[in-house]
């Protein structure tokens, strides 16, 4: 990658450090309308902004929050109840209202609370994924296992519960490794925000991917990917063609729902993916994380101090895949923790807020 051509064709700025990440952001998630969904240590959701000014914050949890999703206007939270004396695991659907009215002016509606398991023991909830309104849920475990909810309105139906996919039990049982990612995928090539139907869920564990069709029917199937080889947790995203991309230390995959597609070789660890309009976004954790330039460590131009000062920063390359071109290139000044795409910027939120 090294004849790639590097341009500018991103503005970025700096938002500033919001105070609450000094108590600490036990999860993260974006907003359709632009702007941060954050959970607190104490179980509290703050809603921010694109300006990153916080409009709305509502005790979720009372044992802390653990995942958050949004879809179709809906914030999924996922978090532990005291129930007696035990702690159970349960997710509540808010309806957030009244962005943009100023300071802490917005509310949130809690319209449906659903108990995630039906007895002890209870693994811990690694990834979530939500498609079509929602209608699909899907939550991965800790111990392998992954539960699907499909409903036709998530708000009126009575019955609800997460269930076991049949087809992927078969293929990777309980396995030891959790679920590092699930993602929905459409089969028309179009996206699964909103009300869009998903036809495939892909399932990362550390040491397989699984693409499962028809998920919770009657025709459900299940195909291992890349038995042996997964992804690491924040290395999965969803490309624009619907395409799971995987980030690993020696390249960049791309999967389909059938098999694994081309790959990239952008070498070196890497912190987050996220897939942005056409673009791929890649936080390196080295230093490196894309094409090496002249004078970098290992390069035939030599060595360079001020290259090695540069490559111990976190640095965040977007590329144009279909061009073979890097579109932007920042540093940043420490760990890349999420890497969000809304709809007309993309959010790095840093370990130090």
């Amino acid at each position: 990658m090294g004849s790639w051509r590097r341009f500018a064709f991103f503005q970025q700025r700096e938002l500033g450090q919001p105070s609450l990440f000094q108590a600490g952001v036990s999860a993260c998630c974006g907003l359709d309308e632009g702007g941060l969904a954050l959970a607190d240590v104490h179980g509290v959701v703050h809603l921010l902004d694109r300006g990153l000014a916080e409009w709305c914050a509502f005790g979720a949890h009372d044992k802390g929050v653990t995942q958050l999703a949004e879809c179709g206007g809906l914030l999924l939270t996922f978090g532990l109840e005291a129930d007696g004396a035990a702690t159970r695991a349960c997710m509540r659907v808010w309806r957030p209202q009244g962005a943009g009215t100023g300071e802490l002016q917005g509310t949130a509606t809690c319209v449906r609370t659903l108990r995630i398991f039906g007895g002890p023991p209870e693994p811990s909830i690694t990834c979530v994924a939500a498609a079509g309104g929602p209608s699909q849920i899907a939550i991965g475990l800790d111990d392998g296992h992954t539960l699907l909810l499909r409903c036709a309105d998530l708000l009126k139906d009575r019955f609800l519960k997460f269930k076991p996919l049949p087809s992927l039990a078969k293929h990777a049982g309980a396995g030891t490794e959790p679920v590092t990612a699930v993602h929905f995928a459409a089969a028309d090539g179009e996206g699964v925000d909103g009300a869009g139907e998903a036809a495939h869920l892909f399932v990362a564990r550390r040491d397989a991917i699984f693409s499962v069709t028809a998920a919770g029917l009657r025709g459900e199937s299940c195909a291992p990917l890349n038995e042996g080889a997964g992804a690491d947790a924040g290395l999965c995203c969803m490309s624009d063609r619907n395409d799971l991309v995987v980030g690993r230390p020696e390249a960049i995959y791309f999967y389909t729902a059938d098999e694994r597609g081309p790959c990239f070789a952008f070498g070196g660890e890497k912190s987050a993916l996220c897939w942005h309009r056409s673009y791929l976004v890649v936080a390196a954790a080295d230093g490196h994380g894309g094409a090496p330039g002249p004078g970098a460590i290992g390069h035939p131009g030599g060595y360079d101090p001020k290259q090695q000062q540069q490559q111990q920063q976190q640095p965040v390359h977007v590329y144009d895949l279909k061009n073979k071109l890097i579109a932007h290139h920042t540093p940043v000044p420490s760990a890349v923790r999420w890497v969000i795409s809304s709809r007309l910027s993309v959010l790095i939120v840093c370990a130090d807020g």
